[in-house]
């Protein structure tokens, strides 16, 4: 089970992201993870496409080690990250603790990853964290069901939905659930809950010993 996720966010200038070399630097450190894309820039108007690499830990102890040998990294490794960064407008570092664990119970191969980022209102954190665990309680057991992490550096406020999917037509069902769930109770309680939400889908371009 994960339980803690660490992600680099970078934000690549326009025409400048390089897939090959995301992937060397995945598979670079022998810890489970993997690479997304998304047209979706995160900086605004000055940026192109945006990768997310992942890092997946089962354990606060696990992340340390790797903490540690991110920081010693050899010359060869940290020539990489400096051409990778180089090319983009940001790159930031964002860590989450796990708090419901994806359940992939149609044994899918996952092609997108849709991510959804809400925003709690000040002291209601833990009630939008409750609110997504009664939705996923909802989901039939035989029907997968999304992590929920929330954000443990940077913002107090954050807490994350994401959900592996397999096909366009896959996007095209959470759409159409998740405008169902906003009209449910449960639905406009979240709502009521937050001061927001952005989602992000993104196409898996890579991943490192996630079998």
């Amino acid at each position: 089970m994960a339980e803690y996720f660490f992600h680099m966010v970078r934000t690549f200038k326009p025409g400048l992201i390089s897939i090959s070399e995301l992937r060397q630097e995945l598979e670079g450190m022998d810890y489970q993870g993997y690479v997304t894309i998304s047209p979706d820039s995160m900086t605004g108007n000055d940026g192109g496409l945006t990768s997310v690499t992942t890092r997946i830990f089962s354990s606060a102890s696990e992340w340390g080690i790797f903490d540690d040998e991110l920081m010693g990294s050899p010359a060869e490794m940290q020539a990489l990250r400096q051409s990778i960064n180089s090319k983009c407008v940001s790159a930031k570092g964002y860590a989450f603790i796990s708090v419901a664990d994806f359940e992939n119970n149609t044994d899918i191969t996952p092609k997108y990853l849709s991510r959804t980022f809400f925003r709690a209102k000040h002291g209601k954190q833990q009630e939008v964290v409750n609110i997504l665990k009664e939705i996923r309680n909802t989901i039939p057991s035989d029907r997968n069901r999304p992590n929920i992490s929330v954000l443990i550096n940077g913002a107090s406020n954050v807490v994350r939905l994401a959900l592996p999917l397999q096909s366009t037509e896959a996007i095209e069902g959470m759409l159409n659930t998740v405008s169902k769930i906003s009209e449910s109770e449960l639905g406009k309680r979240l709502i009521g809950s937050t001061d927001g939400s952005r989602r992000q889908i993104s196409r898996f371009v890579a991943t490192h010993k996630l079998d």
